[in-house]
């Protein structure tokens, strides 16, 4: 039975011991607590068949060569499901992690950076969450921040914490929210962090238990949600382009006026022809970061992305709709944090010479002439 954490248990992480990677007698003796922690959680937590979760071994931060810091012990718990040829790596899938450090003991929903670059891009797949269902987690936040006492919670990337209070609870997230920016998806951590203070948890004894299985069950549908969440790079680019809806007639560019109104007219004419091409249109003078503005943002085979640059006429030595649509293609790019391959990129004109339909063939740019 998990009687509780003592003060020496803490103390096997203290910053000045952090440097080693040892796996010496005072951490070997927390490691065992944290295994009997985890066989008590497993015991109540499993009583109820409904939890998706499923837990990994504590974690063997020790003794590794690539472990330069020891801070902390985790008992991970991620999707099922998910055991490959070198085991459950759950760092590349969303899960929750209960660790002991120094001075604190959390309880995170973490996803981290590597479960965007590696695996099923859930850090994207949250931010589609984020848009479809943010009630879900501000409700498992609210929940989370009632949930017991003495207890701190912190939503966002790791670098840009936010910390959710009773009294301005509502405030906190949408300013959390607001934080998590999509072109940071796939270099830092997503994170809510409940910590509890080392002094109450001492004083909790084997109550951590409950503590701890409330909390999981709380968060545990959130991982489900993430895992389960379905195609985001459309909702992904409405949130990158919030404007992206509107049709504006008369959007600023450096070209003579009345060649930009036949822009705008042979644009308005080419989107309802653009579904008998396998296209349909998710945005319109779309701005990137940089200020650039692509023409259209389009969606084929389901769920592809496809940037395209319009012209009314493309002659021979007009190279300047070929180049956009490759800087809007590499644009795209970075913002998805797809490789360029997945990216269309295309020319479209009613008209396109020869010579530059070889240029862009060359360079995988798409060049559809239709005429309205």
């Amino acid at each position: 039975m998990f009687t509780g954490f003592v003060e020496e248990d803490f103390k096997a992480f203290a910053k000045y011991k952090a440097g080693s990677n040892e796996y010496n007698v005072e951490r070997k003796t927390v490691w065992n607590k944290m295994k009997v922690l985890m066989n008590e959680i497993n015991h109540r937590l499993y009583q109820n068949r409904n939890i998706y979760v499923r837990p990994y071994r504590v974690s063997p931060y020790w003794p590794s060569v690539r472990k330069k810091e020891v801070h902390c012990i985790w008992l991970p718990y991620g999707p099922p499901n998910r055991v490959g040829k070198h085991g459950y790596t759950y760092q590349i899938y969303p899960h929750i992690s209960l660790g002991i450090f120094y001075d604190r003991f959390e309880i995170d929903f973490l996803i981290p950076d590597m479960a965007e670059r590696y695996r099923g891009r859930y850090q994207s797949k949250f931010l589609t969450l984020i848009l479809k269902n943010r009630h879900m987690i501000r409700e498992s936040l609210l929940q989370l921040l009632k949930s017991a006492h003495s207890k701190m919670l912190y939503f966002g990337f790791n670098d840009a914490l936010v910390e959710l209070r009773h009294r301005t609870f509502l405030t906190d997230f949408e300013q959390a929210v607001k934080n998590i920016e999509p072109t940071r998806i796939g270099k830092d951590w997503i994170i809510i962090s409940c910590e509890l203070e080392r002094d109450h948890v001492i004083k909790l004894k084997g109550e951590i238990v409950e503590l701890a299985v409330s909390s999981m069950r709380i968060l545990s549908p959130l991982v489900r949600a993430v895992v389960d969440s379905e195609s985001f790079d459309r909702q992904l680019i409405r949130l990158l382009f919030p404007k992206s809806q509107s049709h504006p007639k008369n959007s600023p560019k450096r070209v003579r006026r009345t060649q930009r109104k036949k822009e705008i007219k042979y644009v308005e004419e080419l989107i309802p022809k653009l579904p008998e091409y396998g296209f349909s249109v998710l945005g319109q003078e779309c701005e990137f970061p940089t200020g650039d503005k692509v023409d259209l943002i389009l969606t084929y085979n389901k769920n592809r992305i496809a940037v395209a640059e319009v012209e009314t006429e493309v002659g021979k030595n007009n190279i300047k709709g070929f180049l956009q649509s490759l800087k809007y293609r590499a644009l795209m790019s970075g913002i998805l944090g797809k490789p360029l391959h997945e990216i269309k990129a295309l020319l479209i004109s009613k008209r396109i010479h020869k010579t530059i339909k070889t240029l862009c063939k060359k360079f995988d740019v798409v060049c559809m002439e239709i005429k309205v």
